[in-house]
Formats: C-alpha cells, structure tokens, sequence
C-alpha cells in the first residue's frame, strides 16, 4: 500500500488516460465553475491539487487570469506535466505548508483530491487554511466523490455504506484504489461529511450540486451524482 503522492507520482504520465474516461463529468464540473462565477471578477485563484494542470489552466483562460495564480500538487511528477507560463507559481508540497500574504477570491480542490487526505483533522485544518487564504467574498468550490451514489456504485454498495455508517465503523469511507504495486487509499465522501468540516469556520454553503459520474448531467438529489460544492467567506463589515 502507498501514499497518494506515490500513486500519482507512478501515474503521472498516463493520468490524462484516466481524465479522458470521466471528461464528460469533469467538464460538467468546469462548466458549473465558469457558469456560476460568471457576473464575478476573478482576483487570484488557487487550485489544490492541480494534477497535469489542465483543468485550472483551462479556468484560468476562460476566466482571462494572468497574476496571483498558485497551482499546488504533492505530486512533483505530476507537476511535470504542466505547461505553464511565468504568470502562475507551481507549489509542490502539502498545501498544508504552502505560506504566503497573497490572497485568492477563486480557490478549487476538484475530483475528489480532499478524499486523498488522512484525516478528518486534516481535511477540518485544510478548511481553515481555505478561508485564511480566501478574500472575503471569496469562493471555494470543490468536488468528491459520494458513497451514497447509488448512479455510480449500485444499490447494494450504498445499502453497505450506509449500514457501515450507522455502526460508525472506524474504517467508513475508505476503500482500495488501483491494484497490485500501486494500491493506495482513498476516502469517499458522504453528503453529509461537509457538515463538519465548514461548522469550524465562516464558510456559508451556498450551493450544492449532484452530478451524474458518467454523463456530466446535473441530478435532482445525491443519490443519483457525484456532489460538488460552492462555499463563499462572507464580506467584512464594519
């Protein structure tokens, strides 16, 4: 069993392989983002686990970003395979001990990256550091993946999930990801895991969207999609 950073560090290369197969709900993700934040001025963006880059250079030319963007992956492979002009910093470490003054009123964590974090301190302590690096006004929009997708996974398995939820059993949300060598973990969310992580912070939810893992359609409840969220740092007052 490895880490993710080792998972994606041996994948890098064939990662846009693995994209291509799930494009049709990445770009149904994309284009929430574009859509959403449309009648909003974008003043710095960081994307937390940026991947080969693709996706956050894609929001960074429809959106017409060329300063205090800040693409992070503890990947360094797969930073590798970014093709980046000098406008944007590359970050690879843990987000966790990136430090700068500069703040973002655009930050995404997309396709499930929060579920390769160890912990729900962690992932508690990552929401914190969202909101210290947000302006206010702010949004942070990420997406994961739902064990509760009855669409995607089946019956049998959410039925499963939602039994082992109830037992609070100590290993609920992570399962295996790959085989063999290359074998590592991942958590896969619940809806109702967002509760805990924005009740520490300001962060207001001000969205929440279900998205069918294999068409990109938008669904009407969780379990038909995947879950992607929209959270602001509200403006300062007085």
């Amino acid at each position: 069993m490895i880490n993710s950073k080792n998972y994606y560090d041996n994948i890098a290369t064939n990662y846009h392989v693995q994209a291509l197969a799930k494009m049709n709900y990445l770009n149904a993700v994309d284009n929430y983002i574009t859509q959403t934040l449309a009648n909003e001025p974008i003043i710095g963006y960081m994307d937390v686990g940026t991947g080969d880059g693709r996706r956050a250079l894609k929001l960074i030319n429809y959106f017409g970003l060329d300063n205090n963007i800040v693409l992070v992956d503890d990947s360094k492979e797969m930073l590798e395979q970014i093709a980046i002009d000098d406008n944007s910093v590359l970050f690879n470490g843990n987000i966790m001990n990136y430090k700068s003054s500069k703040t973002f009123s655009l930050i995404t964590c997309l396709w499930n990256v929060l579920g390769h974090f160890p912990s729900v301190d962690d992932r508690i302590n990552f929401f914190k550091l969202v909101e210290d690096y947000l302006q206010p006004g702010g949004v942070f929009i990420y997406d994961v993946n739902n064990r509760y997708n009855i669409a995607h996974y089946g019956f049998e398995s959410v039925a499963k999930n939602i039994t082992n939820d109830r037992l609070d059993d100590d290993n609920k949300g992570w399962f295996d990801l790959a085989t063999g060598a290359n074998k590592t973990k991942v958590y896969i969310h619940s809806p109702f895991d967002i509760e805990q992580y924005i009740e520490p912070t300001n962060l207001i939810l001000e969205e929440t969207v279900f998205i069918d893992y294999s068409t990109g359609v938008k669904k009407s409840n969780f379990f038909e999609g995947q879950l992607v969220y929209k959270l602001r740092k509200p403006h300062q007052h007085g």
